[in-house]
Protein backbone atom coordinates (compact mmCIF):
# COMPACT_ATOMS: atom_id res chain seq x y z
CA UNK A 1 0.00 0.00 0.00
CA UNK A 2 2.85 2.33 0.90
CA UNK A 3 4.52 1.62 -2.48
CA UNK A 4 1.28 2.42 -4.33
CA UNK A 5 0.96 5.73 -2.47
CA UNK A 6 4.56 6.59 -3.28
CA UNK A 7 3.75 6.18 -7.01
CA UNK A 8 0.29 7.81 -6.99
CA UNK A 9 0.93 10.85 -4.79
CA UNK A 10 3.50 12.53 -7.08
CA UNK A 11 1.17 12.02 -10.07
CA UNK A 12 -1.77 13.45 -8.13
CA UNK A 13 0.30 16.42 -7.02
CA UNK A 14 1.48 17.06 -10.60
CA UNK A 15 -2.13 16.99 -11.85
CA UNK A 16 -3.25 19.51 -9.22
CA UNK A 17 -0.34 21.83 -10.07
CA UNK A 18 -1.19 21.58 -13.79
CA UNK A 19 -4.86 22.37 -13.20
CA UNK A 20 -4.28 25.38 -10.99
CA UNK A 21 -1.01 26.72 -12.41
CA UNK A 22 -1.72 30.22 -13.78
CA UNK A 23 -1.57 30.59 -17.57
CA UNK A 24 1.39 32.80 -18.38
CA UNK A 25 1.16 36.00 -20.41
CA UNK A 26 2.42 34.35 -23.61
CA UNK A 27 -0.18 31.59 -23.42
CA UNK A 28 -2.98 34.09 -22.76
CA UNK A 29 -1.85 36.19 -25.71
CA UNK A 30 -1.70 33.15 -27.99
CA UNK A 31 -5.19 31.98 -26.97
CA UNK A 32 -6.57 35.51 -27.42
CA UNK A 33 -5.14 35.90 -30.94
CA UNK A 34 -6.13 32.40 -32.01
CA UNK A 35 -9.69 32.93 -30.77
CA UNK A 36 -10.09 36.21 -32.67
CA UNK A 37 -8.64 34.63 -35.80
CA UNK A 38 -10.98 31.65 -35.57
CA UNK A 39 -13.98 33.95 -35.15
CA UNK A 40 -13.37 36.14 -38.18
CA UNK A 41 -12.39 33.16 -40.33
CA UNK A 42 -15.95 32.01 -39.70
CA UNK A 43 -17.40 35.48 -40.44
CA UNK A 44 -18.18 36.06 -36.75
CA UNK A 45 -17.63 39.81 -36.36
CA UNK A 46 -18.88 40.35 -32.78
CA UNK A 47 -15.32 41.15 -31.66
CA UNK A 48 -14.23 43.07 -34.75
CA UNK A 49 -13.39 46.15 -32.63
CA UNK A 50 -10.87 44.00 -30.73
CA UNK A 51 -9.36 43.01 -34.07
CA UNK A 52 -9.04 46.71 -34.96
CA UNK A 53 -7.36 47.41 -31.61
CA UNK A 54 -4.96 44.50 -32.09
CA UNK A 55 -3.91 45.77 -35.53
CA UNK A 56 -3.45 49.34 -34.30
CA UNK A 57 -1.61 48.67 -31.03
CA UNK A 58 0.67 45.74 -31.87
CA UNK A 59 4.08 46.48 -33.33
CA UNK A 60 5.00 42.79 -33.52
CA UNK A 61 2.98 39.65 -34.35
CA UNK A 62 3.12 40.57 -38.04
CA UNK A 63 1.76 37.18 -39.14
CA UNK A 64 -1.41 37.64 -37.12
CA UNK A 65 -1.80 41.27 -38.22
CA UNK A 66 -1.44 40.29 -41.88
CA UNK A 67 -4.00 37.51 -41.42
CA UNK A 68 -6.43 39.91 -39.72
CA UNK A 69 -6.06 42.50 -42.50
CA UNK A 70 -6.62 39.91 -45.21
CA UNK A 71 -9.70 38.48 -43.47
CA UNK A 72 -11.18 41.96 -42.95
CA UNK A 73 -11.78 41.89 -46.69
CA UNK A 74 -14.87 39.82 -45.84
CA UNK A 75 -16.14 42.40 -43.34
CA UNK A 76 -18.82 44.63 -44.88
CA UNK A 77 -18.48 47.53 -42.43
CA UNK A 78 -16.61 50.69 -43.47
CA UNK A 79 -15.09 51.18 -40.00
CA UNK A 80 -12.24 48.89 -41.08
CA UNK A 81 -10.79 51.36 -43.60
CA UNK A 82 -9.19 53.89 -41.21
CA UNK A 83 -7.55 50.94 -39.42
CA UNK A 84 -6.20 49.50 -42.66
CA UNK A 85 -5.02 52.91 -43.89
CA UNK A 86 -3.16 53.40 -40.60
CA UNK A 87 -1.60 49.93 -40.99
CA UNK A 88 0.23 51.19 -44.12
CA UNK A 89 2.52 52.99 -41.61
CA UNK A 90 3.29 49.83 -39.60
CA UNK A 91 6.97 49.04 -38.93
CA UNK A 92 6.65 45.67 -40.66
CA UNK A 93 6.93 45.76 -44.47
CA UNK A 94 4.74 42.65 -44.66
CA UNK A 95 1.97 44.46 -42.77
CA UNK A 96 2.37 47.61 -44.91
CA UNK A 97 2.21 45.49 -48.06
CA UNK A 98 -0.89 43.63 -46.91
CA UNK A 99 -2.62 46.86 -45.89
CA UNK A 100 -1.97 48.73 -49.13
CA UNK A 101 -3.02 45.65 -51.11
CA UNK A 102 -6.35 45.60 -49.23
CA UNK A 103 -7.00 49.24 -50.18
CA UNK A 104 -7.69 48.07 -53.74
CA UNK A 105 -11.32 47.77 -52.63
CA UNK A 106 -11.49 51.30 -51.19
CA UNK A 107 -10.92 53.99 -53.82
CA UNK A 108 -10.97 57.20 -51.79
CA UNK A 109 -8.89 60.31 -51.20
CA UNK A 110 -7.60 59.00 -47.85
CA UNK A 111 -6.64 55.64 -49.36
CA UNK A 112 -5.01 57.35 -52.34
CA UNK A 113 -2.72 59.38 -50.07
CA UNK A 114 -1.65 56.20 -48.25
CA UNK A 115 -1.05 54.37 -51.53
CA UNK A 116 1.22 57.10 -52.93
CA UNK A 117 3.29 57.04 -49.74
CA UNK A 118 3.66 53.27 -50.17
CA UNK A 119 4.74 53.72 -53.80
CA UNK A 120 7.83 55.50 -52.38
CA UNK A 121 8.38 52.91 -49.61
CA UNK A 122 11.94 51.63 -49.00
CA UNK A 123 10.80 48.01 -49.37
CA UNK A 124 10.09 46.70 -52.86
CA UNK A 125 7.26 44.38 -51.75
CA UNK A 126 5.35 47.42 -50.43
CA UNK A 127 5.94 49.41 -53.63
CA UNK A 128 4.78 46.47 -55.76
CA UNK A 129 1.55 46.01 -53.77
CA UNK A 130 0.89 49.77 -53.93
CA UNK A 131 1.12 49.76 -57.72
CA UNK A 132 -1.17 46.72 -57.82
CA UNK A 133 -3.79 48.73 -55.91
CA UNK A 134 -3.60 51.67 -58.34
CA UNK A 135 -4.27 49.23 -61.17
CA UNK A 136 -7.55 48.16 -59.55
CA UNK A 137 -8.92 51.72 -59.37
CA UNK A 138 -10.50 53.80 -62.10
CA UNK A 139 -8.10 56.31 -63.65
CA UNK A 140 -10.72 58.96 -62.96
CA UNK A 141 -9.69 59.12 -59.32
CA UNK A 142 -6.17 60.31 -60.20
CA UNK A 143 -4.84 63.69 -61.32
CA UNK A 144 -2.62 63.93 -64.39
CA UNK A 145 0.50 64.25 -62.21
CA UNK A 146 -0.52 61.21 -60.16
CA UNK A 147 -1.04 59.15 -63.32
CA UNK A 148 2.48 60.08 -64.44
CA UNK A 149 3.87 58.88 -61.09
CA UNK A 150 1.99 55.61 -61.48
CA UNK A 151 3.36 55.08 -64.99
CA UNK A 152 6.91 55.41 -63.65
CA UNK A 153 6.17 52.97 -60.81
CA UNK A 154 4.64 50.46 -63.25
CA UNK A 155 8.05 50.02 -64.93
CA UNK A 156 9.45 48.50 -61.73
CA UNK A 157 6.25 46.54 -61.14
CA UNK A 158 6.29 44.87 -64.56
CA UNK A 159 10.04 44.19 -64.42
CA UNK A 160 9.72 42.59 -60.98
CA UNK A 161 6.93 40.25 -62.09
CA UNK A 162 8.58 39.41 -65.42
CA UNK A 163 11.91 38.58 -63.74
CA UNK A 164 10.29 35.96 -61.50
CA UNK A 165 9.43 33.48 -64.28
CA UNK A 166 9.85 30.50 -61.95
CA UNK A 167 7.26 31.78 -59.45
CA UNK A 168 3.78 30.54 -60.27
CA UNK A 169 1.98 33.17 -58.19
CA UNK A 170 3.96 36.09 -59.62
CA UNK A 171 3.42 34.85 -63.19
CA UNK A 172 -0.28 34.78 -62.39
CA UNK A 173 -0.03 38.39 -61.16
CA UNK A 174 1.84 39.31 -64.35
CA UNK A 175 -0.95 37.78 -66.42
CA UNK A 176 -3.48 39.83 -64.46
CA UNK A 177 -1.42 42.97 -65.03
CA UNK A 178 -1.34 42.37 -68.79
CA UNK A 179 -5.06 41.60 -68.82
CA UNK A 180 -5.78 44.85 -66.98
CA UNK A 181 -3.79 46.71 -69.64
CA UNK A 182 -5.48 44.80 -72.51
CA UNK A 183 -2.29 42.99 -73.56
CA UNK A 184 -4.09 39.68 -73.85
CA UNK A 185 -1.50 37.71 -75.82
CA UNK A 186 1.15 38.55 -73.22
CA UNK A 187 -1.36 37.65 -70.49
CA UNK A 188 -1.92 34.22 -72.08
CA UNK A 189 1.84 33.63 -72.14
CA UNK A 190 2.17 34.56 -68.45
CA UNK A 191 -0.79 32.38 -67.41
CA UNK A 192 0.65 29.44 -69.36
CA UNK A 193 4.01 29.97 -67.61
CA UNK A 194 2.19 29.86 -64.28
CA UNK A 195 0.36 26.65 -65.22
CA UNK A 196 3.59 25.01 -66.38
CA UNK A 197 4.76 25.35 -62.76
CA UNK A 198 1.42 24.40 -61.16
CA UNK A 199 -1.11 23.00 -63.65
CA UNK A 200 -4.14 22.79 -61.35
CA UNK A 201 -4.54 26.42 -60.31
CA UNK A 202 -8.22 27.06 -60.98
CA UNK A 203 -7.94 30.87 -60.86
CA UNK A 204 -5.16 30.82 -63.44
CA UNK A 205 -7.10 28.46 -65.72
CA UNK A 206 -10.16 30.71 -65.42
CA UNK A 207 -8.19 33.86 -66.22
CA UNK A 208 -6.52 32.13 -69.14
CA UNK A 209 -9.96 31.31 -70.49
CA UNK A 210 -11.08 34.92 -70.05
CA UNK A 211 -8.00 36.23 -71.87
CA UNK A 212 -9.06 34.07 -74.83
CA UNK A 213 -12.59 35.45 -74.52
CA UNK A 214 -11.29 39.02 -74.76
CA UNK A 215 -9.55 37.98 -77.99
CA UNK A 216 -12.95 36.67 -79.23
CA UNK A 217 -11.66 33.07 -79.23
CA UNK A 218 -14.83 31.78 -77.58
CA UNK A 219 -14.21 28.08 -78.17
CA UNK A 220 -10.83 28.26 -76.41
CA UNK A 221 -12.38 30.31 -73.61
CA UNK A 222 -15.10 27.74 -73.08
CA UNK A 223 -12.55 24.92 -73.15
CA UNK A 224 -10.53 26.40 -70.27
CA UNK A 225 -13.57 27.42 -68.24
CA UNK A 226 -15.06 23.94 -68.59
CA UNK A 227 -11.71 22.49 -67.51
CA UNK A 228 -11.80 24.66 -64.37
CA UNK A 229 -15.34 23.46 -63.64
CA UNK A 230 -14.27 19.84 -64.13
CA UNK A 231 -11.71 20.37 -61.36
CA UNK A 232 -14.38 21.95 -59.13
CA UNK A 233 -18.00 22.17 -60.41
CA UNK A 234 -19.00 24.52 -57.58
CA UNK A 235 -16.08 26.91 -57.86
CA UNK A 236 -17.62 30.40 -57.64
CA UNK A 237 -14.92 32.15 -59.67
CA UNK A 238 -15.14 29.60 -62.49
CA UNK A 239 -18.95 29.76 -62.51
CA UNK A 240 -18.93 33.58 -62.49
CA UNK A 241 -16.61 33.79 -65.45
CA UNK A 242 -18.51 31.07 -67.31
CA UNK A 243 -21.61 33.25 -66.86
CA UNK A 244 -19.69 36.22 -68.30
CA UNK A 245 -18.80 34.11 -71.33
CA UNK A 246 -22.47 33.23 -71.75
CA UNK A 247 -23.33 36.95 -71.69
CA UNK A 248 -20.61 37.68 -74.22
CA UNK A 249 -22.01 35.00 -76.54
CA UNK A 250 -25.63 36.22 -76.00
CA UNK A 251 -26.76 33.16 -74.00
CA UNK A 252 -28.49 35.34 -71.40
CA UNK A 253 -30.87 32.72 -70.00
CA UNK A 254 -27.99 30.35 -69.32
CA UNK A 255 -26.02 33.20 -67.76
CA UNK A 256 -28.85 34.00 -65.36
CA UNK A 257 -29.22 30.32 -64.52
CA UNK A 258 -25.52 30.16 -63.61
CA UNK A 259 -25.76 33.27 -61.42
CA UNK A 260 -28.76 31.81 -59.60
CA UNK A 261 -26.73 28.64 -59.00
CA UNK A 262 -23.91 30.76 -57.57
CA UNK A 263 -26.29 32.57 -55.24
CA UNK A 264 -27.78 29.27 -54.10
CA UNK A 265 -24.27 27.99 -53.33
CA UNK A 266 -23.30 31.24 -51.68
CA UNK A 267 -26.18 33.42 -50.40
CA UNK A 268 -23.60 36.10 -49.52
CA UNK A 269 -22.56 36.61 -53.14
CA UNK A 270 -23.39 40.24 -53.83
CA UNK A 271 -21.91 39.93 -57.31
CA UNK A 272 -24.29 37.12 -58.28
CA UNK A 273 -27.28 39.09 -56.95
CA UNK A 274 -26.16 42.19 -58.85
CA UNK A 275 -25.81 40.32 -62.12
CA UNK A 276 -29.25 38.71 -61.73
CA UNK A 277 -30.57 42.28 -61.32
CA UNK A 278 -28.83 43.49 -64.46
CA UNK A 279 -30.05 40.55 -66.53
CA UNK A 280 -33.62 41.39 -65.48
CA UNK A 281 -33.17 45.15 -65.79
CA UNK A 282 -34.49 45.62 -69.30
CA UNK A 283 -37.91 44.01 -68.85
CA UNK A 284 -38.55 43.22 -65.17
CA UNK A 285 -37.92 46.25 -62.92
CA UNK A 286 -39.45 44.62 -59.87
CA UNK A 287 -37.11 41.64 -60.05
CA UNK A 288 -34.17 43.90 -60.90
CA UNK A 289 -34.85 46.19 -57.92
CA UNK A 290 -35.18 43.20 -55.61
CA UNK A 291 -31.83 41.69 -56.59
CA UNK A 292 -29.99 45.03 -56.75
CA UNK A 293 -31.24 45.71 -53.21
CA UNK A 294 -29.89 42.35 -52.07
CA UNK A 295 -26.52 43.08 -53.67
CA UNK A 296 -26.29 46.54 -52.09
CA UNK A 297 -27.21 45.16 -48.66
CA UNK A 298 -24.64 42.37 -48.92
CA UNK A 299 -21.90 44.76 -50.02
CA UNK A 300 -22.71 48.26 -48.75
CA UNK A 301 -19.27 49.47 -49.81
CA UNK A 302 -19.96 48.94 -53.52
CA UNK A 303 -20.87 52.12 -55.37
CA UNK A 304 -22.01 50.17 -58.43
CA UNK A 305 -24.46 48.06 -56.47
CA UNK A 306 -25.93 51.03 -54.61
CA UNK A 307 -26.23 53.07 -57.80
CA UNK A 308 -28.02 50.22 -59.57
CA UNK A 309 -30.38 49.82 -56.63
CA UNK A 310 -31.23 53.53 -56.79
CA UNK A 311 -31.69 53.35 -60.56
CA UNK A 312 -34.12 50.43 -60.37
CA UNK A 313 -35.96 52.09 -57.48
CA UNK A 314 -36.49 55.05 -59.79
CA UNK A 315 -37.74 52.84 -62.62
CA UNK A 316 -40.01 51.02 -60.20
CA UNK A 317 -41.59 54.36 -59.26
CA UNK A 318 -39.98 55.01 -55.87
CA UNK A 319 -37.98 58.24 -56.44
CA UNK A 320 -37.76 59.24 -52.75
CA UNK A 321 -35.99 56.01 -51.86
CA UNK A 322 -33.75 56.44 -54.90
CA UNK A 323 -32.77 59.97 -53.77
CA UNK A 324 -31.87 58.68 -50.31
CA UNK A 325 -29.60 55.96 -51.76
CA UNK A 326 -27.87 58.41 -54.14
CA UNK A 327 -27.19 60.99 -51.44
CA UNK A 328 -25.64 58.28 -49.26
CA UNK A 329 -23.61 56.98 -52.21
CA UNK A 330 -22.11 60.41 -53.00
CA UNK A 331 -21.19 60.87 -49.34
CA UNK A 332 -19.23 57.59 -49.50
CA UNK A 333 -17.74 58.06 -52.98
CA UNK A 334 -17.47 61.68 -54.11
CA UNK A 335 -16.01 60.59 -57.48
CA UNK A 336 -18.97 58.49 -58.63
CA UNK A 337 -20.20 60.92 -61.27
CA UNK A 338 -23.15 58.86 -62.53
CA UNK A 339 -24.74 59.23 -59.09
CA UNK A 340 -24.58 63.03 -59.44
CA UNK A 341 -26.26 62.84 -62.82
CA UNK A 342 -29.11 60.58 -61.71
CA UNK A 343 -29.68 62.53 -58.49
CA UNK A 344 -29.71 65.84 -60.38
CA UNK A 345 -32.23 64.37 -62.82
CA UNK A 346 -34.48 63.32 -59.93
CA UNK A 347 -34.22 66.77 -58.35
CA UNK A 348 -35.06 68.34 -61.71
CA UNK A 349 -38.10 66.11 -62.21
CA UNK A 350 -39.25 67.06 -58.69
CA UNK A 351 -38.93 70.79 -59.56
CA UNK A 352 -36.02 71.25 -57.15
CA UNK A 353 -33.86 73.23 -59.59
CA UNK A 354 -31.69 74.79 -56.86
CA UNK A 355 -30.47 71.37 -55.58
CA UNK A 356 -29.98 70.09 -59.14
CA UNK A 357 -27.85 73.11 -60.17
CA UNK A 358 -25.74 72.95 -57.01
CA UNK A 359 -25.10 69.23 -57.56
CA UNK A 360 -24.20 69.59 -61.25
CA UNK A 361 -21.76 72.43 -60.53
CA UNK A 362 -20.11 70.19 -57.96
CA UNK A 363 -19.95 67.36 -60.53
CA UNK A 364 -18.16 69.64 -63.02
CA UNK A 365 -15.26 69.97 -60.53
CA UNK A 366 -14.55 66.22 -60.38
CA UNK A 367 -11.05 65.63 -61.83
CA UNK A 368 -10.35 63.56 -64.95
CA UNK A 369 -13.95 63.69 -66.16
CA UNK A 370 -14.22 62.55 -69.77
CA UNK A 371 -15.21 65.10 -72.46
CA UNK A 372 -18.39 63.08 -73.10
CA UNK A 373 -19.40 63.21 -69.44
CA UNK A 374 -18.62 66.94 -69.24
CA UNK A 375 -20.90 67.47 -72.22
CA UNK A 376 -23.68 65.50 -70.48
CA UNK A 377 -23.30 67.56 -67.31
CA UNK A 378 -23.41 70.81 -69.27
CA UNK A 379 -26.43 69.67 -71.25
CA UNK A 380 -28.42 68.75 -68.12
CA UNK A 381 -27.31 71.95 -66.37
CA UNK A 382 -28.53 74.06 -69.31
CA UNK A 383 -31.81 72.17 -69.32
CA UNK A 384 -32.34 72.90 -65.62
CA UNK A 385 -31.32 76.57 -65.99
CA UNK A 386 -33.74 77.14 -68.88
CA UNK A 387 -36.64 76.01 -66.73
Amino acid sequence: MRKILIVILPLLLASIIFLFWPINRYEKSFIYKATLLHQIKNNNWENVEKVFTFIEKNTHDEKYIVSFIELLGNYAGNTKWPVIINATKNKSPQVRASAVHSLAKYPSEEAKQAVFKCIKDKKQIVRIKAVYTTQQWSKQIFTKIELEKIEKAIVEYESFLFANSDDSELQYDLGNFYTKNKKFNKAIEAYNNSLNIDKNQINTIVNLGMAHMYLKDYSKAKEFLNHALELNPDNEIALTNYALLMIETKNLKEAESVYRKIFKLNPNSAQAAYNIAVLNGSDNYIEAEKWAGIASKLDPGSSNYQYSYAYYLMLKGEPRKAVFELIELIEKNAYYIDAYMLLAQLYHENNDSESAIKLLKRAKKIPNTSPQMKARISSLLNEVLIQ
